[in-house]
This record gives structure tokens, sequence and C-alpha cells, in this order.
């Protein structure tokens, strides 16, 4: 009997995917593991592995369409078998154009990030995901910094767990490969269309995999190479008008429902700099990580959250909910948008790791390489455009979460100090808050006590 190629199961949140290509067309011979498809939702992009082999005998589904969760998109069986009479799927063979308009409610929940695996289903039933895979802390970690498929480990714990070492075999194994990395079919078409050599791009899936990612980031460095003469190189847009879809489309969707029905009010604040950027300097020079400015600040922040848990919280529902640890969200722009994954029980973490982990989730958030759990459960963002020159701006309230914290530039000033002119640098902190549930006087007084770290900054050491 023909088994149902379904959708990715709705995690906490997530509602839909749009299909972005195939790789098999219907006919084709399918093996267990092989990627079938690729899929976009709001935040991450992935490819469809079959969990059994056959060969695809029909897709309900096409390029372009929005699949909600969970709905069949196409048969799995014997070569000629014929698609079950009960298989439908509404406009099939014509795209299903996307609402332009979703609830409020749904609007700004929680980012909708897909965490379950893709399954395999008879059409009278769908069987259960995979169970969860045993494995320690150090040994997740690992894996979710090489990007590899913890089922790809063989365990060697006492209790049956992947530990770290596990995972550092297979690291090794596939460094020591004679063999070529693997590479999407997307990948090797947009490679094709853009004549990249392969051999010049670093896979970043797993065991080295070159996935759709990692050409265009190539692309997008070869670009930035290419002598410009100072000005910006004005890329290629589109001349039709364009449907809004994965990250774009839920960034509008947000933004627009906060905007109805969040009554925001922005403080800016000074802080004094120089003693910060001191301190920045002399550790330094003692390290081989180097710690960011926004590290530094975003650490402050941290600091900050636990002597005022108010700012920690989020509200949805018409109920307020204070968070325990604080889940500091960094705002990082990319391609698409904006990423805003996050480093949880920040508040448990000393400086030098914080930095560490501000730093692999950026980084894995430019190259696509995030995690689904990297973007969810948020409880304070800090966002931050004082690299670009910005002295002031206002951000926007990554609802359901209550306030974020803007970032300015640096600017020097001249002040007087027992009647003599004394230069000084500071920066601005613009904090936004939802004034349903914040009062201007406890957002003031945390941003009092901000810039009284961020003025003597060896608070942060201690």
């Amino acid at each position: 009997m023909a088994t149902a190629v379904i959708m990715p199961k709705a995690g906490v949140a997530m509602e839909e995917g749009t299909v972005i290509q195939w790789h098999k067309a219907i006919g084709d011979q399918v093996q267990e593991g092989e990627p079938l498809l690729e899929i976009e939702t709001d935040k991450v992009s992935m490819e469809i592995e079959a969990e059994s082999s056959g060969y695809l005998i029909s897709i309900l589904r096409h390029a372009g369409e929005t699949v909600p969760v969970v709905e069949t998109i196409g048969y799995i069986g014997k070569k000629d078998e014929k698609t079950p009479a009960a298989s439908t799927a509404p406009n099939q063979g014509s795209p299903k154009k996307d609402s332009d308009s979703a609830s409020k409610d749904s609007a700004i929940s929680e980012p909708p990030i897909e965490t379950s695996p893709v399954s395999i289903a008879t059409p009278e039933r769908v069987l259960p995901p995979r169970r969860t895979i045993a494995a320690t802390p150090a040994a997740r970690r690992i894996a979710a910094e090489h990007d590899i498929d913890l089922r790809q480990a063989q365990p060697s714990g006492s209790q049956g767990e992947l530990r770290a070492a596990d995972i550092g075999r297979l690291i090794n194994a596939s460094a020591d490969s004679p063999q070529s990395p693997r590479v999407s079919s997307l990948a090797r078409k947009i490679a094709h269309t853009h004549a990249v050599d392969l051999a010049k791009v670093q896979g970043g899936g797993i065991s080295g995999r070159i996935e759709r990612q990692d050409v265009e980031q190539y692309l997008a460095q070869r670009q930035q190479h290419r002598p410009t003469g100072g000005r910006r190189v004005v890329p290629t847009l589109p001349a039709t008008p364009q449907r809004l879809t994965g990250i774009r489309k839920i960034i509008a969707q947000r933004m627009y429902a906060v905007h109805q029905e969040v009554p925001p009010v922005t403080l800016v604040r000074p802080a004094p700099f120089d003693a910060l950027r001191q301190l920045r300097k002399e550790l330094n020079e003692l390290q081989e990580d180097h710690l960011s400015v926004n590290s530094l600040l975003s650490y402050a922040t941290v600091q900050a959250l636990q002597e005022y848990p108010e700012l920690n919280a989020t509200f949805r529902n018409n109920e307020l909910r204070y968070h325990q640890q604080i889940n500091l969200g960094i705002a990082v722009a990319v391609t698409e948008g904006l990423l805003v994954p996050v480093v949880k029980s920040a508040e448990k973490r000393d400086l030098v790791n914080f930095s560490q982990e501000v730093t692999a989730l950026a980084e894995r958030a430019r190259n696509n390489h995030l995690l689904p759990d990297e973007l969810q459960e948020g409880t304070f963002t800090v966002t931050n455009l004082g690299m670009y020159g910005i002295t002031e701006f206002t951000p926007i309230i990554n609802a359901p979460q209550l306030a974020i914290l803007g970032i300015c530039a640096p600017e020097t000033v001249i002040q007087l100090q027992n009647g003599h002119p004394v230069e000084q640098t500071r920066l601005s902190l613009a904090l936004t808050i939802d004034h349903r549930v914040l009062d201007g006087a406890i957002a003031a007084q945390f941003l009092q006590r901000l810039a009284e770290i961020i003025a003597h900054p060896i608070q942060l050491l201690l």
C-alpha cells in the first residue's frame, strides 16, 4: 500500500509551510533518508527526507503552495502503483493563494517554528513522530554547532544516551572521509545558474553537505569582494509584484498586529560609554576570544533585568506571565529580514560564556543554520543599530514580550566638570515598552540602572 508523505507535524505554534521545490518527479525512485523536497516556514527552510523507500507516485502540492499542518502532499508506493482514491488536495495542480491577513492573536503569538521531524503515514492514520533521542547537553550543543543530525551518531552512554565523544567521533569520521561532500539538488541548481565552482563552497550541512544557503552565502561574499568604488552594489529586483512569503510575510503580520494592539512608549536615555570601552580593550588583550560591544551591552542588560524582573515578562490573551529565567533575544539582520536567536538562561552564564553564545548564534543565523529551538521562548529582546551610525531610533516590541531595548551609536560630547570642559563618549539606550502592563516609571528606573552598570562595568565581572 502506498504511504503518504506529509508535512512536519505542528510544533508549539507552526501552522503552515510553503513548498519551495520538489527534488523528485513522479515516477522517480526514492530511497529512505533521501531528500524529497524543500519547504520554508516563517523562520527556517529545510529539506524533507523520505522515511521509506519506493517510488514517488503522486505529488499533491507544488512549488509555491502553502500547506497547512498536517496535510498530505504526495505518495510513495510501488512502481506503477496508482494513487489511493481518497487522496485529494484543494487547488491541486495550481498554486494556493496565500492569505494576505492573519488573525491578530496568531500574528503576535510566539514565533511559529516547526519542531517535529517529517512523518510518513498511511492514508488511514498518521504514525507518531520518532522518539526523542537521548543525549547529554554537551552532545546536543556540539551537534548543534556542527549541524549534525543526532540520529547519525552511535551512543556509548551507559543508559543508551549520546555523549560528547560520540559526536566528536562522527565529526572526525566526516573530516577523514575521502568522499566529496554531498550537494542538495537546489544548491546544485543555483550553483549551475551562477557558474559557481562547488569545490570552493564550504558546506554547512550534515557531514559537510552543501545546502542552498551555503551557495547563496558564497554568492553574497563574492559580490562583496567585487570592486565598486565605494558604492553599494545595486541588487536586481523583480519587475512584477511579489507576494510576501516566509520570514518577510511573518514580519509584516506581526508588525501590523503590534501596531494595532500594543500602545508603545519609547524612553531614551544616554549612558557614559568610555569605561565600558576601556574594559573591553583590556579584556580582549588578555584572551583569544574577543568580546564585542554588543555582547557587553547585552550582558549588562541581563544584569539589569535581574533587578527589574517586571520587564522580563510576556503578555498574551490578557494573561501576564513573569519568567523565572532570562531568555535574551539578540536581533540579527539576515538577507531575508530579521532573526532573533535566543540565549537561554542568560542569567546563569558568565560574561565569556555569554559572549561566545551570542557570537555563535549570530553566525548560525546569518548562515541559516539555526535550530528551531534557538528561535523560541525569548522573554526580552536587544537590537543594535549602533554599528550603522544610528544615534536614535524607536525599536518595535517583539510581542508577546513586554519590552525591547535599542542600542544606538556612541557619540562624543563636551560637558563641564568642575567648570572645565571634558570630552566624554556616550551612547543612547532606547527602550520601548508595552504600556498596557508596564508603567513609564519602572521602565525609567530600569534604564537608569542599566546606564549605571555601563558607566561602572566592573560589575559585569562580579
